[in-house]
């Protein structure tokens, strides 16, 4: 048997499943609120949108948000139907506009929550250290938090899912409520000057210091959501629920961003909110938790915060975990590929994230102790985690989820592009909704890139993001193109472990890819085995 042949065989070994029925709708409504973490977006996000965006029409800019990502969940949503798959962006992607963009998706999407997860632990680190100092007088360096963090999510996630979701269901209800106590006792009590349903005009969100950088910061807020998908493998009837709990997404953290930020400007008082947030921003919700509730609420907030972003290291930790198994077990990184025989979770790439994370820590400590910019920046070593090391991983992985969130809106539209439309629904849902966040997407893409001094401070490192992105961007198509000119098997694996496809007779693989429906009929599923054909391809 010749090397290719070996290698062909090698490549398209049996699939190791993850555990199967493992959640249900509630199990990813927690995932939702550990991925999004709505109490770090409404501490941190809302201030900035006061302060240098839409001034206190903040609100309206979470209704224009609504809007837009319901049209973008639409297509998603009709993708997570079609197919069942733990790639989420890779798989859809691959799907719609082929293999090589789908690779591009799925490289960028580990850079996002690889990174991503980094960055939010250097925020644990900070808020944890200032929580345990004030509340406690224990005086820890950020790091040694970063350190213990790390340990309990990696030993979570090498876990059966099941346990995780408890442990967010737990931080995920009482965060919450405690918003909700905020905001509807400041409701309540008629707010510091009286109430007022002004802010919550969508009209006016399109106003103020710098409106685009209010709408940027309020579309953060949701970031985590698009994660939904990648435990569609593990979820129960997860045509019905990932769909389901995308909407409610979309729809509950939406009420949830307009009550409490619409609940911050009354509660400071319209005419003082925008100075009370530009001078003080990390106290704008802490003042007014004291002032209506008590201090205990206060007090909550602070340790909530940290739970908070705890469960969100944690969902993103998993998340990238499945993107590193799916690329595993599609025979790119091959070991990667591997499920634990008890737990049935992606436990080699849960430890392979881990060690990522650690990279990034590591790679943040030497940069700020050799480089002076960056010192001066941070103005200290406390505060240099979450003004540094949050904020510029946070702005690269906002940039690729955009990306793969536009990328995702066009796969939509070419791939349901020979759908037979009887109605106006299957007008709106195949080709309007897909379209209209195409364009919406687009937009704030460029947004994004032109604004990152405002994500990440005016600063020649930051301003230099945009292009680091697009270079891995540009790597990933690279090794896209590599595998198929080289190793032509694992290339015609990429994407295709799906289960249940259901497609419709007239859509293909890419512009000339193999029909996805052939691969159907010759049991490419995530319960066989997948033969490669002579040339490469999908049998």
């Amino acid at each position: 048997m010749g090397s290719s042949q070996r290698e062909e065989r090698a490549s398209f070994r049996p699939v190791e499943r993850l555990r199967a029925n493992g959640i249900g709708l509630l199990g990813i409504m927690f995932l939702l609120i550990g991925a999004t973490s709505p109490l770090l977006g409404i501490l941190g996000n809302v201030p900035i949108e006061v302060s240098a965006g839409n001034g206190v029409y903040a609100p309206g800019g979470y209704i224009l948000w609504i809007v837009g990502l319901l049209l973008f969940a639409v297509g998603y949503a009709a993708m997570a139907k079609r197919m069942v798959s733990t790639g989420g962006f890779y798989s859809y992607i691959s799907h719609g506009l082929g293999r090589p963009a789908g690779l591009v998706a799925g490289w960028s999407a580990l850079a996002a929550y690889a990174i991503g997860e980094a960055g939010l632990l250097g925020a644990l680190g900070y808020f944890a250290a200032n929580t345990f100092a004030t509340e406690l007088g224990l005086h820890v360096s950020w790091v040694v938090y970063v350190a213990i963090a790390l340990a309990i999510i990696t030993a979570l996630s090498y876990r059966d899912v099941r346990l995780s979701t408890k442990v967010l269901g737990i931080l995920g209800v009482v965060e919450v409520l405690v918003l909700l106590v905020v905001d509807l006792v400041v409701a309540a009590r008629g707010g510091a000057h009286g109430l007022t349903l002004a802010p919550l005009n969508p009209a006016k969100a399109f106003t103020g210091p710098s409106p685009t950088v209010g709408l940027m910061f309020a579309f953060l807020s949701w970031v985590g959501f698009e994660m939904i998908p990648n435990y569609a493998e593990e979820t129960s009837n997860p045509k019905r629920n990932v769909s389901r709990g995308l909407y409610l997404g979309v729809l509950a953290l939406g009420i949830l961003f307009i009550l409490s930020s619409w609940a911050g400007i009354v509660g400071n008082g319209v005419s003082s909110s925008v100075a009370l947030a530009t001078k003080n921003p990390v106290d704008f919700y802490f003042t007014i938790a004291s002032r209506f509730v008590g201090s205990w609420a206060a007090t909550s907030m602070e340790w909530l915060i940290v739970s908070s972003t705890f469960a969100a290291c944690l969902v993103w930790h998993q998340t990238t975990a499945r993107y590193f198994y799916v690329l595993g077990r599609e025979g790119v990184v091959a070991p990667l590929g591997r499920t634990h025989r008890r737990h049935a979770s992606p436990h080699v790439a849960v430890l392979f994230q881990a060690a990522v994370v650690v990279f990034w820590v590591a790679a943040f400590l030497i940069f700020y102790a050799l480089d002076k910019a960056a010192r001066s920046y941070a103005g200290n070593f406390a505060t240099a985690p979450y003004a540094e090391l949050f904020a510029w991983l946070l702005v690269a992985t906002t940039l690729f989820i955009l990306v793969n969130e536009f990328l995702c809106s066009i796969a939509v539209l070419r791939y349901f592009r020979n759908e037979e439309k009887r109605t106006l629904a299957d007008w709106g849902r195949f080709v309007a909704a897909p379209v209209a966040a195409t364009l919406l997407l687009g937009v704030m893409l460029i947004v994004a890139v032109t604004h990152v001094g405002t994500l990440g401070g005016d600063i020649g490192f930051v301003n230099m993001i945009p292009i680091i992105c697009a270079g891995w961007v540009v790597i990933g198509l690279a090794l896209a193109l590599w595998l198929r000119a080289r190793h032509p098997a694992v290339y015609a694996r990429l994407g295709a472990l799906v289960e249940q496809l259901g497609v419709s007779s007239g859509d293909t693989y890419g512009s000339s890819e193999p029909e996805p429906e052939a691969a159907t009929e010759h049991g490419i599923t995530l319960t066989g085995e997948i033969a490669p054909s002579p040339e490469g391809g999908l049998v």
